[in-house]
């Protein structure tokens, strides 16, 4: 397997369709795969993976925001927990749309509990939403929503999606916001 890790496979010769099920590293997927089955795996990854997971589910896509909510979530847990100390090292890991992720390695500071009390990312949690499929459906293509008893204040809104014809802008369906007083 050491040999295999190090190795350079052609992966371009399995993207033919005779090949794809073809795994370029067999040996460290069958160790991986075995990993994952293992009582390790749950202490050794997923047991650190869960700070701010549970309030995380709560939110939708986050794109560029996922890895600082998820942040500020985790902190928020290890705070309440008394699970995280000065020094200690934390990996951290977001992802957004599925196309790419961000994973930064770095050590608990001084004064992290001080600051993360400042956020209350968790109190921010207290005007959530909850929304229909069908509600969601008609929010994201800007129709009116029934049953829905909000009214934004104080807030930015979608107020409508469509492109520009500026040249420094491509028409991608951009978002453009409105503060609601």
């Amino acid at each position: 397997m050491r040999a295999e890790l190090v190795s350079k496979p052609e992966v371009t010769n399995l993207a033919n369709p005779e090949q794809l099920q073809y795994e370029a590293y067999p040996l460290t997927m069958a160790v991986l795969r075995a990993f994952r089955a293992s009582r390790h795996f749950r202490r050794e990854i997923l047991d650190k993976m869960k700070l701010g997971s549970d309030t995380m589910l709560d939110l939708g896509n986050l794109y560029t925001a996922a890895l600082p909510a998820w942040m500020a979530a985790g902190f928020e847990q290890a705070l309440e927990e008394d699970s995280l100390a000065v020094g200690e090292e934390v990996l951290t890991l977001g992802y957004g749309s599925g196309d790419a992720a961000e994973v930064i390695p770095f050590f608990m500071a001084e004064g992290w509990r001080e600051a993360t009390a400042r956020i209350n990312f968790g109190q921010c949690m207290q005007f959530a939403v909850d929304l229909s499929f069908e509600q969601y459906k008609s929010l994201h293509d800007g129709r009116r929503v029934t049953g829905l008893d909000y009214v934004p204040a104080n807030e930015f809104v979608v107020d409508r999606v469509g492109g520009s014809n500026e040249r420094h802008f491509a028409d991608l369906g951009i978002e453009y916001y409105k503060y609601i007083a």
